[in-house]
């Protein structure tokens, strides 16, 4: 269960519920060439950390440090993935850090990722469109928890320092939004 994906968060209750469910099988089932790991649920070995470290150029909620950090792995190792193991992220939609600086990270994260060869300026171009689209159409209406229009407005701020040259993950740290 992915509460992040939905408009709602999972509470505790729901995944304790889906946990306890029966599984349809224990036996493990790997399956390779997961291109990245999804940061609420990835395994790895502690020796990964020996070649391999989460980058503080993305800060405060650093958006897309699961995809980063799964562009490094993919340098010396194989992804799996193992279908039979259950995870439930709860999405929480709030306590993070503003529209303003998340929309900003949605454009300066995926170019800086780009540029540092952990991912394709392909799936960059597909980081920007998405934010762009989904922020433009989402904030045609408010939205009780999710502020799409600080979203847009820092997804502006961000084509703004790439015009000029100065787009950068780590400047959501001097926005006082």
């Amino acid at each position: 269960m992915d509460g992040a994906r939905g408009s709602i968060a999972i509470t505790e209750d729901q995944a304790s519920d889906a946990l306890a469910l029966p599984r349809a099988s224990d036996q493990t089932g790997y399956s390779k060439g997961k291109q990245g790991l999804y940061g609420c649920n990835m395994a790895f070995r502690a020796t990964v950390f020996d070649q391999c470290a989460f980058d503080e150029n993305l800060p405060l909620y650093g958006w897309l440090e699961d995809t980063d950090f799964s562009g490094q792995i993919r340098k010396f190792s194989d992804i799996y993935r193992a279908s039979n193991l259950i995870g439930v992220h709860l999405g929480s939609k709030s306590g993070r850090v503003s529209g303003y600086k998340y929309g900003y990270s949605q454009l300066a994260n995926p170019l800086y990722l780009a540029r540092k060869g952990t991912i394709t300026l392909g799936k960059c171009a597909y980081f920007w469109t998405r934010a762009f689209v989904s922020n433009a159409l989402r904030s045609l209406r408010e939205h009780p928890m999710i502020d799409y229009r600080g979203r847009l407005a820092g997804n502006m701020a961000a084509v703004a320092d790439f015009i000029a040259g100065s787009i950068h993950p780590t400047n959501i740290l001097s926005f006082h939004r």
